[in-house]
């Protein structure tokens, strides 16, 4: 983050503070914040060494708060011709102040975080993905597509992300598979545009298993499409500015870049949303496989009637779902007359964390979310909300929680792969990395997911993949690795 952008976030912040009820005031906040949020973003694709856990937090906050507050904006001002900022599909009773404290918050907090990156090293990704990419890493991207075709065709993964083996026990191998298919097809199609891998026969191998990957990551949600995608042009980096067109146009590279992008998540969006549709007419209690729905799916995209339903509700939906400050701020409004248990979501998180073999009543005597405790302690209905990094830190700790929880994991990522860096394959550093990247990016993870079960399967699939690459101690690519910190 540029000074300037600081200042003007400080600004922000200071003018938030003094006229908290004032719309004009927050909405100058939000689309203030979203044109550093788009700068940063770009900064973090053209420089490599800005790739830091400090500012990937930063824009993540940014993203997931600020412009995702404007985007809700201008699509209800556009087809609906007003917007509130006090109404929610939560139902929880908040004020305009409530809402401009918690943009408050979450601005200062990236601000600290984007500080915080300077006393970070650099992941060198731009170097890991020159030689990240070999026979046997070939081998290991082969596997795990193989792994994620099972799981979807048995029915462990699909339609919103993985499926209960009995009850609220996950299925082992759903797990596995959520855990490899973001980071697996980033670092896939990163590696389509990095120039310096040869032969080109890795690549004809690549693309196969990158429209795979892609595939499969439709049904899981269009955010996890999203983020997938953002994580990919991050990974990609400078590459996008280079000539794997037969132009020399730096621009034009990047804008076929950025348009191939859009499209590919615009479609995706347009077909997760009628996949929902597809789900909602099959008329069932529980989620179905995704090969129950492929066949309803495809008669749905042949009926004219049902595409335009599609892209109506989609327009519904999006008009109301991307204003998650709402919930921050309804979370704020109810702390100020009632507390909440202290580290009650880190208990829950690690509690969540410890295998249904070692702990048998864990799914009887647990809470299956932290909404159900967290909503009790505060009265409010028991609901899905959006939880965050933000929302935890907020339940546990109060507003300084919102400060230290994503500075303490942030600070934790950043320690963990400083120990690794050395000592790991280059495949597998690169995809405990960009799985630890899109972790931060989808605000919405749950804080289970960043510090808990997250970081237990990222463990477990980071053991199976070293026993796949059988990387010598004192292989030489390590060797020069160690020489970035020397």
């Amino acid at each position: 983050m540029h000074l300037i952008e600081a200042l003007i976030l400080i600004l922000s912040s200071f003018a938030l503070l003094i006229f908290p009820e004032s719309r004009i005031v927050f909405q100058m906040a939000i689309f203030g914040g979203t044109v550093i949020a788009i700068h940063i973003f770009y900064r973090l694709m053209k420089y490599p060494n800005l790739v830091r856990f400090g500012n990937i937090a930063c824009f993540s906050m940014l993203f997931g708060y600020v412009v995702s507050t404007a985007g809700y904006t201008v699509i209800n001002l556009v087809f609906y011709g007003e917007v509130s900022y006090t109404q929610n599909v939560f139902g929880l009773k908040y004020f305009q102040s409530d809402v401009s404290h918690g943009l408050l918050i979450v601005i200062a907090t990236s601000i600290l975080l984007s500080a915080i990156s300077h006393f970070e090293r650099p992941l060198f990704l731009a170097y890991f993905m020159r030689i990240g990419l070999t026979m046997r890493s070939l081998w290991v991207i082969g596997v795990s597509s193989a792994i994620i075709v099972i799981g979807i065709i048995n029915g462990d993964i699909g339609y919103m992300g993985i499926y209960s083996e009995s009850g609220q026990r996950l299925s082992p191998l759903g797990a596995l598979c959520y855990i490899l298919v973001p980071p697996l097809t980033t670092i896939t199609m990163a590696f389509l545009f990095e120039p310096s891998i040869q032969p080109r026969k890795f690549k004809k191998f690549i693309l196969p298993v990158c429209a795979v990957l892609v595939i499969a990551l439709i049904p899981l949600g269009r955010r996890v499409l999203m983020y997938t995608l953002m994580l990919f042009l991050i990974l990609l980096g400078p590459n996008a500015f280079k000539g794997f067109l037969k132009s020399r146009n730096k621009t034009f590279h990047f804008i076929v870049i950025l348009l191939s992008t859009s499209i590919i998540l615009i479609w995706g969006f347009r077909a997760f949303y009628a996949m929902r549709i597809t789900v909602n007419n099959m008329a069932v209690k529980e989620k179905p496989p995704i090969m129950e729905i492929v066949p309803y799916f495809v008669d749905m995209l042949q009926d004219s009637y049902a595409l335009a339903e599609v892209h109506e509700k989609l327009i519904d939906n999006i008009s109301e779902r991307p204003f998650v400050l709402s919930y921050l701020a309804g979370l704020i409004a109810a702390q100020q007359k009632k507390d909440t248990p202290l580290f009650g979501e880190l208990r829950h998180a690690i509690v969540m964390a410890i295998p249904s073999v070692l702990y048998p009543k864990k799914n009887t005597e647990t809470a299956p979310a932290s909404e159900e405790f967290i909503h009790q302690s505060l009265g409010l209905p028991v609901f899905d909300g959006p939880n965050t990094i933000v929302t935890a830190g907020l339940n546990d700790l109060g507003l300084m929680g919102i400060v230290i929880y994503p500075v303490g994991v942030v600070c934790t990522y950043s320690l963990l792969c400083r120990v690794i860096m050395t000592n790991c394959p280059p495949f597998l550093f690169l995809f405990i990395v960009s799985r630890l990247m899109y972790s931060l990016l989808f605000l919405e993870e749950s804080f289970g997911a960043l510090v808990g079960s997250g970081l237990r399967d990222l463990f477990i699939v980071a053991l199976f993949y070293w026993i796949l690459l059988k990387a010598p101690s004192r292989d030489f690519a390590f060797g020069r690795i160690r020489k970035l910190y020397e």
